[in-house]
């Protein structure tokens, strides 16, 4: 079980566009990440494994406001904007959210003297992944946005022999839908 704590904070900022619009907004993210995983090894060089996990992953500072793009303004970012009586505009409550994520992965391994061999499948649900939308901003760079769910899911394999004294072949494979 693990706990993380992060704040975006952004205080006199001015829009590189030249206007003098000064911005400020403040971002606290707080995160409970369960994981649970049971390895069992019922013989000798062979094992299996199970484990479900769940974590949550806050925007890049970039995504929660981005002052340095010349056609930025706050309500391209935030959903809430207010000014304090000062003139600074207050950014609230941004509009890329914090992905979250459900793991659950099994697996086996298998390992002889001289070789070894390893599967592994996994199932990935995300709820708000923060992906490229398909479209560029005015500078061309590519938007992200939170998708509402998508699934990766796919099955990987890697494999080794000793052919010799101090030389093994390895390889591995995966094959995935996204």
């Amino acid at each position: 079980l693990s706990y993380s704590f992060k704040r975006y904070e952004l205080t006199d900022n001015r829009y590189a566009n030249g206007s003098g619009q000064r911005v400020e907004h403040k971002t606290d993210y707080n995160f409970v990440s369960p994981r649970l995983g049971l390895t069992v090894r019922p013989t000798e060089g062979l094992s299996v494994f199970g484990s479900a996990s769940y974590n949550e992953q806050e925007p890049t500072n970039d995504e929660v406001f981005d002052a340095t793009d010349y056609f930025a303004d706050a309500q391209s970012f935030f959903r809430d904007t207010s000014t304090n009586g000062t003139g600074i505009l207050i950014g609230s409550d941004p509009i890329i959210k914090p992905e979250r994520l459900v793991n659950y992965e099994i697996g086996t391994s298998v390992r002889k003297p001289r070789w070894r061999a390893e599967v592994n499948l996994y199932h990935m649900r995300f709820h708000d992944e923060i992906v490229y939308n398909g479209q560029i901003n005015d500078d061309g760079v590519p938007i992200r946005a939170n998708a509402p769910s998508s699934i990766h899911q796919g099955i990987e394999v890697a494999a080794g022999v000793s052919l010799l004294e101090g030389l093994t072949l390895e390889g591995n494979a995966s094959i995935s839908d996204n």
